[in-house]
């Protein structure tokens, strides 16, 4: 898998990211690994159960986070799409469609899209799926996939994406709006002062 091209876009008063990159595995090989319970849990996390149409189940990310992921298989076309519902602690459920087309030369298309996203979750929902598609790639080459590392890899990227939602006229957050933000991703739980301070050195050219 190649280059991951991230972009948003606005829908009214939601957010999009439309994920995307070619790859020269065929479309039954990455079907498999986002399909797969023992195969999702190599990239993507801990899987409560197998993934079959209409099943509710549960991902847990290798980290010390505090939080909760409720997701549900939604549509499965064999081997060209899925559609999940996902919930991410007490924000509203997004939906992520996975597509694999075919290229004309040989190899696929994958892209990942997630809909439904609220205005202070854009960025930080973009930059996790981004990384989770960094180690999806990693995993179809056989790397090593570093799961623990999703939350450094994803405040990385967490700027970038900010620069593009500010571009398409989406209001910049505010510190206050930043720092509620990190108590949702933490579960609420009582911060830290220097990983407070990090947040906003991180996003001090919004201010």
């Amino acid at each position: 898998m190649g280059e991951i091209i991230g972009t948003v876009s606005r829908k009214g008063e939601t957010y999009s990211v439309m994920l995307t990159a070619e790859s020269a595995f065929d479309r039954k090989t990455i079907w498999r690994a986002i399909t797969e319970q023992h195969s999702l849990e190599r990239w993507l996390g801990t899987v409560s159960g197998p993934i079959m149409t209409g099943k509710a189940f549960e991902v847990t990310y290798p980290n010390d986070s505090n939080y909760s992921i409720r997701a549900r298989l939604r549509e499965r076309r064999v081997p060209s799409s899925l559609v999940l519902s996902w919930k991410f602690n007490d924000l509203p459920t997004n939906f992520v469609r996975i597509s694999l087309n075919k290229l004309p030369e040989g190899g696929t298309q994958v892209q990942l899209e997630v809909t439904g996203l609220l205005r202070h979750d854009a960025a930080t929902a973009a930059a996790t799926w981004h990384t989770q598609m960094e180690f999806l790639r990693n995993h179809l080459h056989g790397q090593e996939v570093l799961g623990h590392a999703l939350r450094f890899r994803r405040d990385e990227l967490i700027p970038a994406y900010e620069r593009q939602l500010t571009g398409i006229g989406a209001p910049a957050l505010s510190r206050q709006e930043l720092l509620e933000q990190l108590q949702r991703e933490q579960g609420r739980a009582p911060q830290r002062a220097d990983e407070v301070r990090r947040v906003l050195h991180t996003h001090a050219y919004l201010a």
